[in-house]
């Protein structure tokens, strides 16, 4: 049974090897034809008109892209994760009774725990918010997870502020990510 086994893999490889070496007979390469009803495009040179607009736009697109570079999450530093300084970030954020989405405490969701990572712009303000963990005291929380998310999003971007002086790299202000946990408490 063993040696009927080995005698098809033997003969599998073989005519892979086969296969690999023999050519395959190459096809005829189809003539093409004009249709009547297909058109060619020439190559035009740009008129000054079209140079001086196109100059204008690309002014537009450096523009927005500096603004995107504000926001740009891969060239931010990580304090938490160099360890040779040892920088701890401290914010202020309130979250109140008030801040607890409306339906989630008529259906007594219970504590819910945020946590989400800050982008913190040079100048201390927070330029961006990724939530990473939604956690809630009661398995019904998971109906209302969008909620909470959106107004986690909302807080963490409008009502926190660095009060710890900016992480420094060779000694300037730079943007970092911070990780951040907020609680909402039902009312």
């Amino acid at each position: 049974m063993v040696a009927g086994l080995v005698v098809q893999v033997v003969g599998l490889i073989l005519y892979q090897l086969i296969l690999w070496v023999i050519p395959e007979p190459e096809k005829e390469i189809q003539n093409i034809t004009a249709q009547p009803g297909m058109s060619f495009v020439e190559y035009q040179e740009p008129t000054q008109a079209d140079l001086s607009s196109t100059k204008e736009l690309s002014e537009e697109i450096v523009e927005s892209k500096k603004q995107q570079d504000e926001i740009n999450w891969t060239n931010a530093a990580n304090p938490g994760a160099d360890f040779s300084s040892r920088y701890s970030a401290q914010f202020a954020v309130t979250v109140g009774p008030d801040d607890y989405p409306a339906s989630a405490a008529r259906a007594g969701v219970g504590t819910v725990t945020v946590r989400a990572e800050l982008l913190v712009l040079p100048s201390g303000r927070i330029g961006d918010v990724r939530i990473l963990n939604v956690r809630f005291s009661n398995p019904v929380g998971e109906d209302y997870r969008t909620e909470f998310i959106a107004k986690a999003r909302q807080i963490l971007l409008t009502r926190t502020r660095l009060i710890s002086a900016p992480y420094t790299e060779n000694g300037k202000p730079a943007k970092f990510r911070w990780t951040r946990t907020i609680q909402f408490q039902l009312p």
